[in-house]
């Protein structure tokens, strides 16, 4: 742990605080991994391809829109922003048809500073490419019927969602 770390630091000339902020980071610049996260991962198959959801809201999300008819792709924009005097990068989720770079966060995660860090960034960068922005959250779309737990085994079962034992064991204690 923290002695192991200390050792890094003065081996590599890292910050004695953190080894691995912004530029410093391996994943400076990159999207996260599939294993990042502490939500419920899934893959939805839609459109011939595999979309990784990194949550449970962002499969919910994404069943709405396509159930809408709605059309997105996800997001290849790289967007830089600092936090803490740290210089960090995050990829935003999707893009929605009429060019509005969207992430999806839970409400209540919108108000956390850093987020908040994230979105004025994010107005920034849009802002530079004629793009519009903005959050989705669950209360931007009546996605209730997602929450049915009946309705998501029978996408597993079809195929449309893609999970693992470990994540539906969590689905069916969180639903």
């Amino acid at each position: 742990g923290e002695k192991k770390c200390k050792q890094l630091c003065e081996r590599f000339g890292y910050p004695k605080n953190n080894p691995q902020t912004g530029n410093l980071n391996p994943m400076y610049a990159k999207s996260p991994s599939k294993k990042s996260g502490i939500g419920i991962k899934s893959h939805l198959y839609h459109d011939g391809n595999f979309i990784f959801c990194r949550s449970f809201l962002e499969l919910k999300i994404y069943l709405y829109l396509i159930d809408n008819n709605i059309k997105f792709q996800m997001s290849k924009h790289r967007i830089k922003y600092k936090y803490n005097d740290i210089d960090r990068t995050y990829c935003p989720d999707i893009i929605l048809e009429d060019n509005t770079v969207c992430e999806i966060k839970p409400s209540n995660l919108t108000k956390l500073e850093i987020n908040k860090e994230k979105y004025k960034s994010m107005e920034r960068y849009c802002s530079d490419f004629n793009l519009k922005c903005r959050y989705i959250t669950e209360l931007d779309f009546d996605i209730k019927k997602y929450n049915d737990l009946n309705h998501i085994l029978n996408l597993i079962n079809n195929k449309i969602i893609l999970m693992d034992e470990k994540n539906l064991e969590k689905l069916k204690r969180n639903i």
